[in-house]
């Protein structure tokens, strides 16, 4: 099942994606018609993994480090799917991966991994803005990936995300709009 939300005139409204259409608890939404789309889901933060994957790092010419970076991005990151990105006028290069997002719908931690599947509200596909340009002079070069990266709208999402067979949440797709 894909999951998306829309932005209407009334607020936003989350339900299955088909062919262009959101069908939610109240009705049936045409995006561009009745809507934009937004980011799949509304984030209280982003957690990210970065300097893990070997031919990005020999690429860079990056020291390859002990253990991955770990970091956190906001909300303000993500950009809805279509949405045009916005080159940042302090560097001269920028660049994207794609990257695989797990799209957690509850707090938790120091999970077992037979529960894992009880959390992971499904999962969605994103580019990874970067400026690298950026972190290769100063005492911080190639230490810190975070900086350059959470600029606003550094992380366009794709389409709607493809969900499990679990149900939505109210409180993780936004609003929903009431009949009238």
């Amino acid at each position: 099942m894909r999951l998306a939300r829309l932005l209407t005139p009334d607020g936003p409204v989350a339900g299955r994606y088909e062919d262009g259409t959101v069908t939610a608890a109240d009705g049936r939404y045409d995006v561009g018609r009745d809507g934009r789309l937004l980011p799949p889901c509304d984030p209280t933060a982003l957690y990210c993994v970065g300097r893990n994957y070997a031919e990005t790092l020999d690429q860079m010419a990056y020291d390859r480090p002990e253990e991955p970076d770990f970091f956190v991005k906001p909300p303000a990151s993500l950009l809805a799917h279509g949405e045009p990105v916005r080159y940042p006028e302090w560097t001269d290069e920028l660049t994207y991966a794609g990257e695989l997002v797990a799209v957690i719908d509850e707090r938790c931690r120091d999970l077992d991994p037979e529960a894992v599947p009880e959390v992971v509200r499904g999962y969605t596909i994103l580019n990874d803005l970067d400026a690298p340009s950026t972190s290769r002079a100063g005492p911080r070069a190639r230490r810190s990936t975070a900086p350059r990266r959470s600029d606003r709208g550094s992380r366009p999402t794709s389409t709607p995300r493809v969900s499990t067979s679990r149900r939505p949440s109210a409180a993780s797709c936004g609003r929903r709009r009431t009949p009238s």
